[in-house]
């Protein structure tokens, strides 16, 4: 008999919505299968078989379950013995509920609405009838953020029907609750100003020959590329850039440039990881980054892709931001920023002036691992290969 148990995903979270079950109670569940979907406070991640087995599910859908909680079981398929019904009883505030979906050819269809979903429509009001708006089977919690956020949520209450519903009051009056994605901002951050004594230096870099090689280039490539690119490809010159804080005084050395990079399409902060970088040319960059976009938008980030990362870039492009002080994750010894691009009036040879195309690059980092002098050094180094760009567009083993 295997144990299916509630692993650690990240450090943000001590438990996860037990968002979906992909098998039912007796059936035969391969090894390596995935045999559960678990919802984290950013992404959704598949929960693997540890071998193969009948399934004994012990937990309903909806299920919100600590790290290491038991949820099911694994028994051998030759046993005689039938699964047993769920051994643990939840409240029924904590389990999922099913309603009727709406007809097809194959005949009717069900729409899973897990418990904090059923949460936040009792209280904006909201009835399923509303839920044919969206196009899923399994309605989480951000499936009904997105759709008040799309109709406002003056228009989900007027919408709601019977009329005897009314909304559950909010827990005190005047208090904004924060998204279950903000809430794991909230930790990240406030860990990282309580561990992290950080330090932060910028330079400026000219972006006019990385704005010429991306047209010549002709791949959906900016700034934020060559930057991942950059960086990247110096973590052997300079590994304490790249290393995890051990035990005190001592440092772990990463063995690859795994880059985290803030994405954020207004529906919150997310920090997918470009992994291997340094073996990447820009252009192979530019796919990740644009399969990253298109996950933000759909709320199709996985635990993977959010996890694993040895540094990273926080990006600040928006218009007229000059330059921003990005914070250093727990587990980092540095973050880098990059601001929007402006134009900038230097002088040239002739005694004339002339418009470059510039943008802050910054540095945080953690001042018990690097020192101010090695922080200048490793800018440098970076302007350098952005000023010459001509090799990241290369994969490495060409670029020399």
């Amino acid at each position: 008999m295997a144990e299916i148990a509630i692993p650690k995903l990240n450090n943000n979270d001590s438990s996860y919505l037990l968002l979906e079950w992909l098998f039912d109670d007796g059936d035969e569940v391969p090894a390596d299968a995935a045999v559960a979907v678990l919802e984290t406070s950013k992404a959704t991640e598949d929960l693997i078989a540890p071998s193969a087995g009948v399934l004994e599910r012990l937990v309903p859908a909806g299920t919100e379950c600590a790290c290491g909680e038991l949820i099911g079981r694994l028994l051998p398929a030759a046993s005689e013995s039938a699964p047993a019904e769920p051994a643990v009883a939840r409240a029924a505030t904590a389990e999922s509920t099913a309603i009727p979906g709406t007809a097809t050819d194959a005949g009717k269809v069900s729409v899973l609405v897990t418990a904090p979903a059923r949460a936040l429509m009792d209280r904006l009001g909201l009835d399923e009838a509303a839920l044919a708006e969206l196009d899923t089977k399994v309605v989480k919690r951000a499936d009904i953020e997105r759709l008040a956020g799309t109709r406002g949520a003056s228009a989900v209450r007027d919408a709601a029907t019977p009329s005897h519903r009314e909304p559950a009051p909010d827990p005190e009056p005047g208090l904004h609750e924060l998204s279950p994605n903000q809430r794991a901002v909230w930790t990240v951050v406030s860990e990282s100003q309580r561990t992290v004594p950080a330090a932060f230096t910028v330079v400026h870099v000219d972006m006019g020959p990385v704005e010429a090689s991306a047209a010549r280039l002709g791949a959906m490539a900016g700034a934020p590329e060559y930057v991942i690119a950059a960086m990247a490809r110096l973590r052997t010159d300079f590994p304490l850039f790249f290393a995890a804080p051990a035990h005190p005084g001592t440092v772990r050395p990463a063995d690859s440039a795994h880059i985290a990079v803030t994405i954020d399409v207004g529906k919150g902060l997310f920090t997918p990881v470009v992994r291997d970088a340094e073996r990447l040319t820009v252009a192979d960059i530019a796919d990740v980054m644009m399969e990253f976009r298109i996950k933000a938008i759909r709320d199709g980030f996985r635990g993977s892709d959010l996890s694993g990362g040895t540094a990273l870039l926080a990006l600040n492009n928006d218009a007229e931001v000059v330059v921003a002080t990005p914070l250093v994750f727990p587990g980092h010894t540095c973050a880098a920023s990059l601001a929007d691009t402006r134009d900038e009036l230097v002088a040239d040879e002739s005694g004339g002036v002339r418009v470059r195309r510039v943008a802050a690059l910054g540095l945080a980092y953690d001042h018990r691992v690097i020192n101010g002098r090695d922080s200048v050094r490793f800018l440098h180094a970076l302007r350098q290969r952005l000023e010459q760009p001509e090799g990241l567009t290369a994969t490495p083993s060409d670029a020399g």
